[in-house]
Parts: structure tokens; sequence; C-alpha cells
């Protein structure tokens, strides 16, 4: 439609014409109208008038007037306001006058009182039109409008623009903070619209281009609608926002239309956005709050249910998704809905061949869709961009990595107002389109599910019903809306937090660790992975040399929740870079992590494609396959060895202080091979050679006879001789198994180091706890260990702490808490029998929870090895999550049963908790290793370390001893939960 040179004769049908319309203005010239439309929003609510004239890039002597409004004052003449926008971000004070900066480019230099500048510009059309026959000097206002300025990016510039226009036409400069002054100004100039004489006779003087040139009034306007464009309110007490680093912005519908309106979106925003960036977040956002403006009209009810995240946070490689709708599907449980919206601004004009604009082919599937699409950008610098389709393929892979939500996703052509023409027509095959009942859906023969491409007024083959208002109806229109809730503070930072390392962890590792180690890292993080990744750097360029480097030995000492294993990853994910710079990839980096259960939430495998390599490797391995006879690592490493082969450059141990003095626990055989016909001749004779090899270097361990067995020696001695850097994370309070009770420790790996004539020792900590949170380790220090701290910090660092005397309550909120949330468990200490072993059934429960004499819930314990209870909410619910199946992992909601095998005495006023070892079940692993009464105790006392750091957000605690409750409780109020 046209609207430049064009008046429209009433505020809400120019505020129409912008949203729906697909208008005949530049990007530059589109915007300002958008952010002119806000403003006249805001004064529709103050009271401006219905029936002004509101003309764009009106044509008047010497230029183009970029917003003109026509209406009367208080005593019915006609009179007229002209507002010339500047999308200025910056100016800067020169010499001889004033720099600007327009979406982070040089966009002028000018002096206030001379040349085009923008005193002298609006003067000029506020000139014009005081001379014409319909305007005097009292019916003629003009202003400089700066939206997207704010005033400290441009203070000198507004306070001498306004100290000049006291003596000039124009009444001054509005910048982003003082828009609602013009907003006033506007209403109280005008208190009418422009009557049926005064409308006859603009007609006349415009047809005459008695103060416009070749101007028109656009024919055809849309009408009326039957609600007010600016007006958006919902039941609630006031807009919900939450506040989140990860992402830009979030909050609900209504609060998302309010910023936009008021153009605040931008600078409340989490994230610093480059000056393009904010250009077209702005832009974009806009045309998100059209649509959702649409549902507040015709879904009044799903409107209260909508959030809003716009640049939404994936991972931790600084990936960001448009935007993302958020709904809860119901009141009584935590399932969340999340529809992710690329949002392209891409117009037939953008996407023509002039502009260097071509698709690239590539077969996908049985596609020959284009993938990609190459264009010339601003200043003719060469530019791609993926198929918005395939965009959203993988960021709804990327959000179903972290997030255990129903997940979709569409592409939104927004500033096409209808049919893709042109080379639009390349972005999809009449075959992919399937006609819906309510909207079109795109689906390429190589992806599972509907997706849909959509544009403003969307029509493919047929006319239907496309509007992004419409399909968001029909998307969450499925569920009952009495069902769900309005969107609430609780919802929103259920997306909110920090990223989680997802099952994709290793991969996001290996690309995104710079990002990791310089964004996302803590200082000391940082510092940490740095060395590390230096000295396996320092030992890999020696071994391409030819030469052997020093044994490099780290000691890593951290709580629960400091960032051990994330340290790893991102390390090993340098390292790899480093190797495929080098064209090594014979020999990658390694991860022994805590169980089969961490490793798989971590990721075992990984594929790397760079340069022709690819390389497909398992490099995280649990240790209980540390040398099983499946994987045989550990005796790989020593064959390494024993054919003086190059050994791995990095080896981490994950949790150290769990690893056992020998792996006499698991299958095992020395050598690594089975015999075959594929085996060399000589296989009997090289075995017997390696295992005589593996006794001379004493290396093997007895077995429970005393006699020289198959199983490896896996003390400190031995672990670090594996590899060229081998780095040992350990914690202390984490020492839950009696086997392994002070066999890797910080003395024991230091003492061995010390021994070797050519090797290097690092002892580094990390203090920052990113889980639970430091003032809830502290109480639990001080409960569990009798370590006291002078006072605490004062602050729960929005961790939230509960202690529970009623059972029943206790379980009824674990219950309700399991129903709303996908991350939250029930885990206890090993107190109860574990009759299930065999096999679960509804008779042989080994909980029984009674009170006031009855039964009020039945549970099982987990399943071995644990990484069904870590992984599934469904299962959780019904299962009690032993210290193993937890440990290594988190959720975000953790419910601590305390049995009675922990007890506190108070002596001479002073606390102390004891560990009752008769209480503790003897097949735990806690006791059953050892006759040693003082490592009992203290790998229970360790047990509960474990079990109450693992939540991420709260942790609810029911204890069974009525000392150590009361012991609790003075600790927690002392640290302000």
């Amino acid at each position: 439609m046209k609207l430049k040179n064009h008046f429209c004769t009433s505020v809400t049908g120019f505020i129409s014409t912008i949203e729906e319309d697909e208008v005949d203005l530049d990007r530059g010239q589109h915007e300002t109208s958008i952010l002119a439309a806000n403003i006249l929003r805001r004064g529709l609510q103050k009271g401006l008038p219905e029936g002004l004239w509101i003309g764009t890039e009106i044509d008047v002597q010497n230029g183009k007037s970029d917003l003109m409004i026509l209406g009367e004052n208080s005593v019915g003449a006609l009179c007229a306001y002209v507002l010339e926008f500047k999308q200025w971000s910056n100016v800067e004070v020169l010499k001889n006058g004033f720099s600007t900066r327009k979406w982070g480019e040089k966009d002028s230099t000018f002096e206030l009182k001379t040349g085009d500048s923008p005193l002298l510009q609006t003067e000029r059309y506020h000139n014009h039109l005081e001379n014409s026959t319909c305007f005097d000097t009292t019916t003629t206002r003009s202003a400089l409008v700066l939206p997207n300025l704010e005033k400290m990016n441009g203070n000198e510039f507004i306070d001498e623009f306004n100290k000049e226009c006291q003596n000039r036409k124009p009444v001054g400069a509005f910048h982003l903070e003082t828009l609602s002054k013009l907003v006033e100004e506007l209403v109280n100039y005008f208190s009418n619209g422009v009557s049926v004489k005064a409308e006859n006779r603009l007609r006349r003087q415009i047809l005459k281009g008695s103060f416009t040139r070749n101007t028109n009034i656009v024919r055809k306007q849309k009408k009326s609608r039957k609600f007010t464009p600016s007006v958006v309110h919902s039941n609630t007490s006031k807009p919900v926002t939450a506040t989140a680093e990860r992402h830009g912005w979030v909050g609900d519908a209504e609060a998302f239309i309010s910023a936009c309106v008021k153009n605040t979106l931008l600078s409340d925003f989490s994230v610093k956005l480059g000056l393009s960036e904010r250009r077209n977040v702005l832009f974009s956002s806009n045309h998100l709050a059209f649509a959702l403006r649409k549902i507040h009209h015709t879904h009044p009810d799903l409107f209260k249910q909508l959030g809003v995240i716009i640049e939404f946070g994936l991972g931790f490689d600084g990936k960001r998704i448009d935007a993302v709708l958020v709904r809860s599907k119901s009141k009584k449980r935590q399932t969340v809905q999340l529809l992710a919206i690329e949002m392209k601004a891409w117009t037939e004009r953008f996407m023509d061949a002039k502009n260097g604009f071509k698709p690239i082919l590539q077969s996908l599937g049985s596609d020959t869709l284009p993938s990609k699409f190459e264009y010339l950008a601003k200043g003719g610098k060469s530019n791609t961009s993926k198929h918005p389709v395939y965009q959203v393929i993988e960021y709804i892979e990327d959000l179903k990595s972290e997030f255990d939500f129903d997940i979709h996703g569409l592409a939104w052509l927004h500033n096409v107002q209808v049919r893709l023409g042109g080379n639009l027509i390349s972005l999809y095959r009449k075959d992919h389109i399937q006609l819906g009942q309510k909207h079109t859906v795109f689906k390429p023969s190589n992806y599972k599910k509907d997706l849909s491409l959509l544009t403003r007024n969307f029509e493919y083959p047929k006319r239907v019903e496309n509007t992004l208002d419409c399909y968001i109806s029909d998307h969450f229109g499925n569920e009952s809306l009495s069902d769900c809730p309005e969107m609430n503070e609780q919802t929103l930072e259920s997306v909110s937090g920090a990223p989680k390392l997802s099952n994709f962890a290793v991969e996001q590792a290996y690309e995104n660790a710079d990002y990791i180690i310089k964004k996302i890292f803590t200082p000391q993080q940082e510092k940490i992975a740095t060395e590390i990744i230096d000295a396996a750097k320092e030992a890999i360029t020696l071994r391409g040399r030819g030469k052997a480097p020093k044994k490099a030995v780290f000691c890593i000492e951290g709580d629960a929740g400091t960032g051990k294993t994330f340290v790893a990853l991102a390390a090993i994910g340098r390292v790899i870079k480093f190797l495929v710079g080098m064209k090594n990839l014979d020999n990658l980096p390694h991860l022994v992590s805590l169980s089969t259960a961490a490793s798989d939430m971590l990721s075992t495998r990984c594929t790397i494609d760079k340069k022709g390599y690819n390389v497909h490797k398992h490099f995280v391995v649990s240790r209980q396959n540390f040398n099983s006879n499946s994987r045989f690592y550990l005796s790989n490493l020593r064959l390494k060895e024993f054919k003086k082969n190059v050994p791995p450059p990095l080896l981490f141990f994950d949790e150290a202080q769990l690893q056992p003095p020998s792996s006499k626990s698991m299958q095992n055989r020395l050598y690594p091979f089975l015999k075959n016909s594929s085996s060399p001749s000589n296989f009997d004779a090289e075995k017997q050679n390696f295992e005589k090899w593996a006794e001379i270097q004493n290396y093997r361990a007895l077995n429970k006879n005393g006699k020289l067995g198959s199983p490896w020696q896996t003390n400190s001695k031995q672990l670090i001789g594996l590899a060229d850097v081998t780095v040992f994370f350990i914690d202390s309070k984490q020492s839950t198994r009696s086997i392994s009770h002070n066999n890797i420790t910080r003395e024991s790996l230091e003492k061995e180091v010390q021994s070797l004539p050519n090797a290097t020792w690092k002892h580094l900590q990390l203090t920052k706890a990113h889980r639970s949170g430091a003032n809830f380790q502290q109480v639990l220090r001080t409960v569990l260990y009798g370590i006291k701290t002078p006072n605490y910090s004062g602050g729960t660092e929005n961790f939230k702490v509960k202690l529970s005397s009623d059972l029943s309550k206790f379980l009824n909120d674990f219950k309700h808490c399991s129903n709303q949330s996908t991350s939250c468990g029930l885990v206890a200490g090993y107190t109860r029998e574990w009759k299930s072993k065999d096999g679960i059934d509804k008779t042989n429960h080994d909980w029984d929870f009674f009170h006031g004499g009855s039964s009020i819930l039945k549970m099982h314990w987990n399943k071995q090895p644990g990484r069904e209870w870590i992984s599934s909410p469904e299962v959780r619910k019904t299962q009690i999550g032993y210290f193993l199946a937890v440990q290594g992992n988190e959720l975000d909601h953790v419910y601590v049963y305390i049995g009675d095998d922990l007890e506190a005495v108070k002596t001479a006023g002073d606390w102390e908790t004891n560990a009752v070892i008769e209480n503790h079940r003897p097949e735990s692993e806690c006791i059953s290793d050892t006759d040693d009464n003082d490592v009992m105790r203290e790998c229970i006392l360790n047990q509960y370390w474990v079990l109450l750091t693992r939540a991420s957000k709260s942790c609810t605690i029911f204890i069974e001893n009525k000392e150590l409750r009361s012991f609790f409780a003075h600790e927690l109020k002392k640290a302000g939960y």
C-alpha cells in the first residue's frame, strides 16, 4: 500500500496500515513509522483525538517531512505538528559541531547552526507550513524526535539544541527518556481531530499543493477495529517480567507490548547487543507485538497465559533465538510449551539478484531445498544466511537438548505482506506445503515434525488464515484454556536460568571452548583451565618434535558445584581444536567421569569434522568402564606404554577421591584384545610378555587370595603416569565409598609426583559454588563436620532452603513439586533395606512412610546404576535416589530425607553431629569394605553432603533426629534462611 507522501485520516487507520499492510517505505522509513505509531498509541491512551490526520514522508519545500500531524486546537482552528525523526544512538562532540552514529555506523557530521543540521531541517519544514495558506505562527509546531538516543549518549547535543530552540521555531528535542513529554505535548496541542468542515478545506488545499507537493490521501483505509489497538490490559495486578542475564528480555505478553510501545525494550535488555543487532531487534519485536495485540483482542484468556523471551540464549556458544513464546500447560504441574520464532525482515526487494542474492542448493535428505542464501550486505560485503526453516530445526534440537518440554518452532518473514514472489519462491517447493485447517505447514522430507514458514498475511497456493496470531492461537489452543495458568514469574524463571550441561555438553565444549572460557567462566575457572590447556599444548608440541615432555600433574580441589567437570570439558575442547590445527587426531584427551549415569549425561560421543578430518571417538568414559571387558581403557593405556607409543596428551579424573586402589571390583583382563582369526599369530606370546612386563612394573594388583591377579593397581603412583598431563579433581567431602577412602588425595598425589625425577606439580582450588549457594554449603560444613565460620555472608544467593518438621507435609510438598517441575527428586541416606533389588513390583516397597499410625506413601529405591532415575521425571516420582544415583548430577529441586544414621548431641552448649553406624545398612558402600569405624562415620557424613548439595534452586529437608533438626534450624537461621 502507498503510504509515502500520503495522509491517513485517523490515528488507528495509520497504526493499522503500518501493522498489517506492505507499505512503500524503505527500511529506515518503515522503522520510523513504527516508532511514530507507538508514540501515537500512547497518545490515544492519554486522550489524543482519534480523528487526526497522520502523514508520512510528506513532500514539502526542499525535503520530506518524516511525520506530519493535522488536527484542530481548542478554538477550532486547523493546526499542524511536524516531527523530524533521527534514529541516532550516539551523538559525539566535535571541535566545530557534532558527529552522529546511526545503528552503529557513522551517519553524519554537522554544525548546529549551519548546513543541513537537524535544527535547520526541522525549522525549514516549520517555516514552510507557517507561511502557507492553511497555517500560521499560532497553528504550527515542530520538534526533533530521537527515540533511540539515551541522553547520556548525546547530552551536550540535546542541551545545546534545546537552548538554541528558545530563540527558534522548533519546540525542542525529545529523546528516549522524554518521549512521554512529547506525548503530553501532542495531547495538549490537539483538542480535536479534523472536522468535516476542515476536512473539505484540507482536501482542496492538498489538491492545490498549497503546503505539500503531489500529496495524496490513503484510499481504502482499514476500518477502525472494534478494539483500540493501543490499550492492552490483563486481569493481573501488574505485568510480569523476569531478570535473566541469559536472555535479552523476559516477561509476559502484556509487559512485552508495553515495552515496545514505550520504546524501552532495548534499554531493559540483559545482554549487550551491537547497534545493528539493536536495530533488528527493535524492528522485529514491534511486528511481534502487533501479532500479540491481535491475540489480546481475539483470545484474551490465551493472551494472559503467554510469556515472551526476546533473544533467547542457547547453551554456551552465544547463539540466540529471535523470540520464544512460553506457556504453562497445566495449573497442577510444570509442563511448559515453547514456540521458537525465527524472525526475518527479508523483502522481495532484498532478495533480489541485483543484491547478489542467490540460493546455495544442497541435498538434505530427499530435498534439494536451498540450505543457505548468499547476498551482499551493506557496504558490498558478501554474507550468507541459513534457510530460516533449517535455522528453526537447529533451534528446536538445541532446546530439546536442555529442556524436557513441548517444543515447536516456525520461521516468520514479517516484512512480506502476502505471497512469496520473485526470489522468495526459492524458499519452498510446492510439495513441502500442506494446508491445515487454520495454517499452512512446511514439511521438508527429512524432518518428521511440521514447521511453518509464514509471512505477515500468509498466502501460498491457497488463501488461508496464516497470520502469526492465527498460528499462535491454533498451536496453543489445543490445550483447554481453563486448565492453563496465567503467565507467572515461576514459569519464566524455569526457562531463564543459567544453561545446564546438556546431552551435547562434549560437542558444546569442542565447538564453543573459547566462548565458554572467556565469557562463561569466572576468573578463577579461566585461570585453571588456561594453565591445564597450556601444559597440554606444550606436551603436544614437544611430542611433535620427537621429544618427551615432563609429566605434569594437576590437583584441583573444589566443593560440590564449583564447576570442576565444566573446566575439564572446556579444556578438552580447546586441546582438541589445537590437535585439529596440527592435523593430529590419533591421540585425543579423555575424561574419566564419576559413573555411567554421569557419562551418559555428559554424552560419550563427539563427531569432529574439520578440514577433512572426521573423528568419532569415545572420550568420556565412566569409572565403571575404566577397565571393563568391553572397553579395556586402562589396559589400552598400559599397552601403549608397553609398546612405547605416545600416551594421551591430557587425562582427567573427575571425583578422583572415589577411585579404588585397584580395579578388582570389575570384570577385566590384562590384555585388551580377544584372540580371533584376525589376531596376530604371536597373540599368546605377546600377551604373556605384556603380563610379565606389567608384573615387573608393579602395575598388577593382588587378588582377594593375596596372589598376583589380573586387576590393575589404580592408586596415586599408578595413575599419574598414564598421560603427559594428568588432572585430578578432588572433593574429599564426596568420598562416599569406604573402598576408595584416602586412596587418591592431594597429599598422596604430591608425594608421588615429588618422587619422580622429571615431573611438575600444581595444586589449585575452585572456591565459588555455583550450585546450592555458598551460605548453605557453609551451614553444611558446620552441621556435618563442625567447621564453623565467624559469620555468614548475609545473602542466600536466591537459593531456597526449607527445613520440615512434618513428614506428611514434606512428602506432600515433594509430590506437588514433582508434578510442577521436571527436575525434582527425593533422596535419602541408606537406612532402608533394598528389597526390590531383584525387581520392582507392587509388593516389595523399600520405603513405607508412616504418619499418625498409617501408611501415607510407599516408594522403591532407584534401580542400578541410576541413569534412569536421574534422567526420568516419571521414575523419580516413584523411586527414591540413593547417593550413588545422584552423585555427579544435579536437579533444580531436591527433597532430602535424613534417617536415623545421623544424630546430634549438645554438650556444654555446643552441638556435635555423629554418624550412627549400626543404623546404616551393612551392605552400603559407605561401610561394607572397611573395618575402620572412623572411615565408616566419615563416609556416612559424606553421603549426606552429596545428597544435600545436589539442588540448584531449592533444597527441602526432613530429619528424623529432633536434636539434629534443631541444630540445622539454628544454623539456617544464622545464615539468613
